[in-house]
C-alpha cells in the first residue's frame, strides 16, 4: 500500500513524539490510531497473530504464522480495514490435515485453523481485508453474519477453503486469487439455508482448486463477473438455489465437469437467472442449468467441450440467444424436460457426435428432448459429425423456424415420437442422410423447406400419421383454399 506523503510525514512525527515520551518503542506490535475519535493518525501496525476488537485501519508489517492459533488475525468489529500489506497469514496447518478435514461433517471455523476469521455472536458490517495472502488454514478467509464487507487483491492458496463468506449480503470479493485449495476457491453460501442477497465476485482468479472455483448459492440478486475459473476439480462457477443472479463476462476452461454450472436445491425455487457474455472451453459441459426457470444464455462461446457445449434441463421458460457452440464432443446444445423456450440465432458447428460410455441422453448436434411450447427459431446448425436437429421422446407443440440444419454427416432434421410439431421456411441442403425424417410421429406440418443435395432422401416419413408436407407457395394456398372452403361449407 503506498500512502501519500502528508500521511506519513504525519505519521512518523506521532512516533517520533511516542518515542520521546516513553523512551522507547517495542518490537512487539505496535497499535498506534486504530480508534481515536477524530484523532486517528493511522493505521495500527500488526506484526503477530491478534484479535482486532476496535473500529480502525490495521497494516500487517511482516509475514505471520501460529499453528497453534485458532484464527490468525480474528477481526471481532465493525468498520475494520485490514491491510496485509502484501505480506503472508500462515496457519501451518499441514496437506494432510487440511485433506482429512473433508472426510467427515462440513468444518466448523471455531473448531479448526482460519488464517483472517471475521465471526462472532453478532453481525457486523463495514469489515475490509485488503492485500493479504493467506495459506495453510482450513479455512483461509472466513467471515459470517455480514454486511458491506469487501475482501479485495487478496490471494488464497493452499488451504481447505479459500475465501468463504457465509451468511452475508451486500458483501464483495474484488481481484482476488484463490488456487490450489483442497475444496473451493471463493464461496458465498447460506448454510443455514436464508437467503442472501448482493453479493458480488469481480475481478477475480480461481484454479486448480479441489471442487469449485467460485460458487453462489442460497442467494438473490448476484454476480458473478470478469472472472476467470480453470481445472476446478468440479465446476468452474457454480450458481446453487439463486434468483435474479447473473454471470457475466467470465472465462472458464478445463475444469473436471462443468464451466458454469446453475442448480437447484430442495425447498428453493431459483428462477430469472442469466449467464452472459461468457467463454466456456475444455470442460466435460460447458453451461449446464438444470432446475432453474427463466435462465437467459446469452452471447456465450462452448467450445471443445467433452459431452454438450450447452445444456438446460428440468425447468421452463428459457431464452438461449446468441451463442456460437463449436467442436463440442456430444452435443453441441441441449434443451430437455423443459417448456416455454425460446432458441434463437445461435451457431452450431462442427460437434463430434463423440458418445462417452456413462452418458445415458441420445445424441444429435441440437437435441430437443421431451420439450414443450418451444420455438426454435434462426438458427444455424452446420457442418457436424452428427444429425443436425433432433425432435424427440414425447416432444409436442415445437416450431422449428428458418434455421440452416445443412452439410451434417447424418440427417439434416429430424423429428421422433413426437407430436404437433412444424417446420417451416427451414433449408436442410447437403446432408450425410435425409434432409427431414420423420418418425413414429404425428400431426407434423412440413411447410416451405428447401431441402436439397441430400445424399438420401429430401423427406423420409416411416410409423408417422397426419404429416403434411408443402414444398411450394401454391400447394399452400391450395390448402388453405380447400380448408377455408370446408369451413364455409360446414356453417
Amino acid at each position: 500500500m503506498t500512502y501519500q506523503l502528508p500521511w506519513r510525514t504525519q505519521y512518523l512525527s506521532v512516533l517520533l513524539v511516542a518515542a520521546l515520551m516513553i523512551g522507547t518503542v517495542g518490537a512487539s506490535t505496535l497499535l498506534v490510531g486504530a480508534q481515536n475519535g477524530n484523532n486517528t493518525v493511522g493505521p495500527a501496525e500488526i506484526s503477530s497473530c491478534t484479535v482486532i476488537d476496535e473500529p480502525g485501519r490495521y497494516i500487517l508489517t511482516q509475514d505471520i504464522e501460529d499453528p497453534d492459533a485458532n484464527v490468525c488475525v480474528d477481526i471481532q468489529a465493525s468498520d475494520v480495514h485490514f491491510d496485509g500489506n502484501s505480506y503472508t497469514v500462515d496457519s501451518g496447518v499441514n496437506e494432510s490435515v487440511r485433506t482429512e478435514v473433508t472426510e467427515g461433517p462440513f468444518p466448523e471455523p471455531q473448531n479448526v485453523s482460519v488464517g483472517i476469521g471475521i465471526d462472532t455472536s453478532e453481525s457486523l458490517s463495514n469489515v475490509t481485508v485488503s492485500n493479504a495472502t493467506v495459506v495453510n488454514s482450513i479455512f483461509g478467509v472466513y467471515g459470517t453474519n455480514l454486511s458491506d464487507a469487501r475482501v479485495e487483491d487478496a490471494t488464497a492458496s493452499n488451504n481447505t477453503f479459500g475465501v468463504f463468506i457465509n451468511n452475508s449480503s451486500d458483501s464483495v470479493v474484488t481481484d482476488s486469487a484463490a488456487m490450489d485449495n483442497v475444496v473451493d476457491g471463493i464461496v458465498f453460501e447460506s448454510l443455514g439455508g436464508r437467503p442472501v442477497s448482493n453479493n458480488t465476485v469481480s475481478g477475480s482468479v480461481t484454479e486448480r482448486n479441489g471442487a469449485l472455483g467460485i460458487a453462489v448459492g442460497t442467494a438473490n440478486d448476484s454476480m458473478v463477473s470478469d472472472s476467470i475459473a480453470r481445472e476446478n476439480g468440479v465446476d468452474g462457477i457454480l450458481l446453487f438455489s439463486t434468483k435474479d443472479t447473473i454471470v457475466t463476462n467470465v472465462t472458464t476452461s478445463n475444469n473436471g465437469d462443468a464451466g458454469i454450472k446453475l442448480l437447484s436445491g430442495d425447498g428453493f425455487a431459483s428462477s430469472n437467472n442469466t449467464v452472459v457474455d461468457a467463454t466456456s472451453t475444455g470442460n466435460l459441459y460447458g453451461t449446464l442449468a438444470a432446475g432453474h426457470d427463466e435462465v437467459t444464455i446469452s452471447n456465450v462461446t462452448a467450445r471443445e467441450n467433452a459431452v454438450v457445449g450447452i445444456s438446460v434441463n428440468r425447468s421452463s421458460n428459457h431464452t438461449i440467444t446468441d451463442n456460437a457452440i463449436i467442436d463440442n464432443g456430444y452435443i453441441g446444445l441441449r434443451v430437455a424436460n423443459a417448456e416455454g423456450s425460446v432458441v434463437s440465432d445461435n451457431v452450431i458447428l462442427e460437434t463430434q457426435g463423440v458418445k462417452p460410455a456413462d452418458v445415458p441422453f441420445p445424441s444429435g448436434s441440437v437435441l430437443l428432448f421431451n420439450v414443450s411450447d418451444t420455438t426454435f427459431n434462426e438458427n444455424r446448425v452446420v457442418g457436424n459429425n452428427a444429425s443436425g436437429v433432433v425432435v424427440r421422446d414425447g416432444s409436442d407443440t415445437v416450431l422449428l423456424l428458418s434455421n440452416n440444419a445443412s452439410a451434417n454427416a447424418r440427417d439434416g432434421i429430424v423429428i421422433d415420437d413426437s407430436e404437433a410439431v412444424a417446420l417451416a421456411t427451414n433449408i436442410a441442403n447437403d446432408n450425410g442422410d435425409d434432409g427431414i425424417e420423420v418418425n413414429n410421429s404425428r400431426q407434423v406440418w412440413l411447410l416451405l423447406n428447401i431441402l436439397e443435395g441430400n445424399d438420401n432422401q429430401a423427406v423420409e416419413i416411416t410409423d408417422s400419421r397426419n404429416v403434411v408436407r408443402i414444398d411450394s407457395v401454391k400447394e399452400l394456398r391450395d390448402l388453405l383454399e380447400r380448408l377455408f372452403s370446408e369451413e364455409r361449407t360446414g356453417d
